[in-house]
């Protein structure tokens, strides 16, 4: 039985997969401006062709990281989050990544759900899955949920 694609990416020292359902494409950002007193999981607005990106820090919502963010607009890539059932199509929001790593085939059945590391797990993370380093699962939907707030 074929499982559900997952896109992989490294986030911190953590490996994180997201539904390929939920991802609408992968991009450099052409311009990146910091926007100052807004909440600090926003690190900024970052600009792709015409479309305005809000860049959200997932490093900061998973409680992997504490203070500043690590985001390098000239090195890091932006996941842009599928805008299906978003009310607001001014601008788009993204997650950066540092290093995209894969696309994986992950049966249901094959995620673990006691997970090794105390990141926010109740709340965004499914489970995990151990291939040679260990994936954690962001619930299906809990990304567009966490990024729309």
């Amino acid at each position: 039985m074929a499982g559900k694609e997952y896109f992989i990416f490294e986030l911190e020292k953590f490996m994180i997969g997201i539904s390929t359902d939920e991802i609408w494409k992968v991009v450099m950002v052409e311009s990146f401006t910091p926007v100052p007193l807004l909440p600090e999981e926003i690190i900024g607005i970052g600009l792709y062709r015409n479309d305005i990106i809000v860049i959200k820090d997932l490093e900061k919502i998973l409680g992997i990281k504490k203070g500043k963010s690590s985001f390098n607009p000239e090195l890091d890539s932006i996941a842009v989050v599928d805008q299906r059932g978003f009310e607001q199509k001014d601008y788009l929001y993204g997650i950066p990544i540092k290093r995209y790593l894969t696309y994986l085939d992950i049966d249901k059945l094959e995620l673990k759900t006691e997970l090794p590391y105390d990141i926010k797990k109740g709340e965004f993370i499914e489970g995990y899955y151990f291939e040679k380093d260990i994936v954690f699962i962001i619930k299906q939907g809990k990304l567009k949920e966490i990024i729309k707030d």
